[in-house]
């Protein structure tokens, strides 16, 4: 019985060090940038991005009208970090309804990541309801395969569009900054 016991003790030994050498990998993966700080007034959220952001805004006519879109993108290496907010008519949410932004917005992300569709969940985070996104980005010509997540959430009458993608081996960056969103 005592050998017993000191093999299931040996074992848990060795289980807790394989466990916290792991979680030091992702420590180290996720400090590989050296994460700002970033407030958007207009946007009503802050978040940490790798590197200095760009932003621009662009006015786009579709069917439910005008759409302004605010977007701010930040790019290390193979890795893309960026938030897309969208301000849309006020009848939108009604006439075509969440499931339909949310759908269109997955779409519109996938065909401009050249993504394909790995999950869609429903999201709840810090009170807001809204999807999460899992999708892979298969290897081109000289970039490899990426892994991709996004978050998104309909907030009275504005779409946010939260995405990172980022070699699958460095996907604790992709956490780090999803993670990181803040809403006033």
């Amino acid at each position: 019985m005592h050998t017993l016991l000191k093999g299931q003790l040996s074992w848990l030994l060795i289980s807790l060090s394989v466990i916290t050498c792991a979680n030091a990998v992702e420590q180290e993966q996720a400090t590989l940038f050296t994460w700002q700080d970033f407030k958007s007034d207009g946007g009503h959220f802050s978040i940490q991005f790798p590197s200095a952001p760009k932003t621009q805004t662009n006015h786009q006519d579709s069917v439910i009208g005008q759409v302004t879109n605010h977007i701010i993108v930040s790019h290390t290496d193979n890795s893309n970090f960026g938030v897309d907010y969208s301000d849309l008519p006020g009848f939108a949410l009604e006439f075509v309804g969440k499931d339909t932004i949310y759908s269109h917005a997955t779409g519109a992300l996938l065909k401009k990541t050249l993504g394909m569709l790995r999950s869609s969940i429903d999201l709840n985070f810090q009170g807001q309801t809204g999807k999460h996104l899992i999708y892979d980005i298969p290897p081109v010509p000289d970039k490899p395969a990426l892994y991709g997540e996004a978050y998104m959430f309909l907030i009275d009458k504005r779409l946010y569009v939260i995405d990172a993608t980022a070699p699958a081996d460095t996907s604790t960056q992709v956490h780090h900054f999803l993670n990181s969103l803040r809403f006033d």
